[in-house]
């Protein structure tokens, strides 16, 4: 890295994970860990928050060292991976108005984040699906709220922080992981 700096790519749509604020501060559980791993290495962590896909883009072109993601076979193939740090699962959303369940997938249509985890997992066990891709969960939300789509698949706590904020709580259900 130049200038013994270490360059992380990350989510800027992801609360609480990752996140640029109104004021574009980047905050959340990764700014803080980014802050305590370059206390422990000694380095200077310089964080470019993007789409998740551009962060993914950063990694494979060498413009930045690392980036936050869950590890799959496609990923392997090209990537080095740490032990996982935290926890996390993808979950499913729909409106609680539709009584969906997993054996439906198949033949609805589904907001996912580009570059998302699920996106591959879904292609395998649902080829039927079909996949909807947005820059965000707030956008995805949004598609679902206005009835574009049928469910909204991402990272339980980012979509539970959208649904939380923007008052859905009563008009959405969480299928399951």
């Amino acid at each position: 890295a130049p200038n013994g700096e270490l360059v992380f790519a990350d989510d800027n749509g992801a609360p609480p994970i990752s996140f640029v604020d109104h004021d574009g501060v980047y905050k959340g559980i990764m700014k803080d860990y980014m802050n305590e791993m370059a206390i422990e290495l000694g380095v200077d962590i310089v964080e470019k928050p993007c789409d998740f896909d551009d962060a993914l883009l950063a990694l494979q072109n060498n413009q930045s060292d690392f980036c936050s993601m869950m590890i799959n076979d496609e990923r392997k193939e090209y990537l080095v991976f740490s032990d996982p740090i935290y926890p996390l699962r993808s979950v499913l959303v729909q409106k609680k108005s539709t009584n969906y369940q997993l054996k439906d997938l198949n033949g609805l249509r589904v907001a996912t984040q580009q570059g998302d985890f699920a996106n591959d997992y879904m292609k395998k066990q649902y080829p039927g699906a079909k996949l909807v891709y947005v820059s965000n969960i707030r956008e995805a939300l949004g598609l679902l709220t206005l009835g574009n789509v049928d469910m909204v698949v991402g990272d339980e706590p980012v979509i539970s922080y959208y649904i939380e904020q923007s008052g859905l709580n009563e008009s959405m259900y969480i299928l399951g992981k």
